[in-house]
């Protein structure tokens, strides 16, 4: 008898670990129940690219780098792709009158010996915002081309207060 009543409790402790193992422990009733469906709960994304039906397409984004001639500059991706977009938002004024060129080239922060997309100038003393949209003739690149926007007319101490950002956006052929 001793020997039954032994073997039932260590079966019924054997059944209560084996239990305690398996089974989770309640919280209280706090459980969050987070299921991932691969959806954006929103507009915005962390990631620099995205690809729909085959279409992939990059994004940049910068603030403008200063003390340099060249405040802004990307790479395109590994792949043949078309430059769609590029914008420059210069926040604050200069003392002098600057212009401001668009290149692409194999050398990073190279716009002189680049092929220019667009030059645009821009006042003494004014602010500005300068935007290039792909153009079908001239916007196709290799991987890895350097997109750069280059700056002339501007003294070097002076482009230490440059800021304001940039951005790009590449679509894989």
């Amino acid at each position: 008898m001793k020997t039954k009543n032994l073997v039932i409790t260590l079966v019924v402790i054997a059944v209560i670990a084996l239990a305690g193992c398996v089974l989770p422990i309640s919280d209280g009733g706090q459980t969050i129940v987070e299921k991932m469906v691969g959806a954006n709960p929103g507009p915005e994304s962390t990631n620099s690219y995205q690809c729909y039906a085959g279409v992939c397409t990059h994004y940049a984004n910068s603030a403008l780098y200063k003390a340099t001639s060249t405040p802004c500059s990307f790479i395109s991706p590994s792949a043949t792709s078309s430059l769609a977009f590029a914008s420059i938002n210069i926040d604050v004024a200069t003392s002098t009158a600057t212009e401001w060129v668009l290149a692409t080239s194999t050398q990073m922060n190279a716009t002189s010996s680049a092929t220019a997309l667009v030059t645009n100038l821009l006042a003494s003393g004014s602010r500005g915002n300068f935007n290039y949209v792909g153009v079908v003739d001239n916007n196709i690149l290799p991987p890895n081309t350097y997109v750069t926007w280059g700056v002339t007319g501007i003294l070097k101490y002076t482009s230490t207060y440059l800021t304001g950002s940039c951005s790009a956006v590449f679509i894989e052929n």
